[in-house]
């Protein structure tokens, strides 16, 4: 598996498709049998993603426990929670949205009967979902979050991690942890 950085994951020159522009003539493009390069690009981004997704839970589960128990100073747990977490979850916001830029210029240029397209709404679906987790990560799980940082910060120790982030969590972590093919059309995910 082909790895990125999120600096490398730009959008492919064979596409000419930028963040900003999502029309691309996915049949002229593809005529020349680079569909498949194109395809395991895609493939390549979302592993990435996920992997980080997953990195990123384990290391925001990680945290969440050391302020339930208390054991790590709360001003290097803040520091790793700004730096760290909040860097991952900046760079999976910023690839699922190369993600969406670049399956939606295929999408709009697909035939009805193209082959590819049912493949497309399967990415896709699956960008749609790690749109809403990291939706879910930031309402839900870091605000909380970086509130009880802060106040402890500020010397105020009894206070607790609400309940519903740790069950938050449990949940995200399920749609985190399916195959990238279980997103396609006979899902009930949505």
């Amino acid at each position: 598996m082909k790895r990125h950085s999120y600096y490398s994951i730009s959008p492919s020159p064979m596409l000419d498709i930028t963040r900003n522009s999502s029309m691309v003539d996915f049949h002229k493009n593809f005529a020349d049998g680079s569909r498949y390069q194109f395809e395991n690009e895609l493939n390549n981004i979302c592993e990435d993603i996920q992997t980080q997704l997953r990195k990123l839970m384990e290391e925001l589960e990680k945290c969440i426990f050391a302020i339930i128990n208390a054991k790590q100073n709360i001003f290097l747990l803040k520091r790793q929670y700004e730096v760290e977490i909040w860097g991952l979850l900046i760079q999976v916001d910023e690839q699922s949205l190369i993600l969406r830029d670049r399956v939606r210029g295929a999408i709009d240029t697909c035939n009805i009967k193209d082959d590819s397209l049912n493949w497309l709404l399967t990415i896709h679906k699956f960008q749609q979902t790690v749109a809403m987790i990291i939706k879910e990560l930031v309402e839900k799980v870091a605000e909380n979050v970086d509130k009880i940082l802060e106040i402890k910060t500020r010397g105020i120790n009894d206070i607790k991690i609400d309940k519903n982030v740790v069950i938050k969590m449990s949940q995200l972590r399920k749609s985190i942890f399916l195959p990238i093919i279980s997103f396609g059309r006979n899902s009930n995910k949505f």
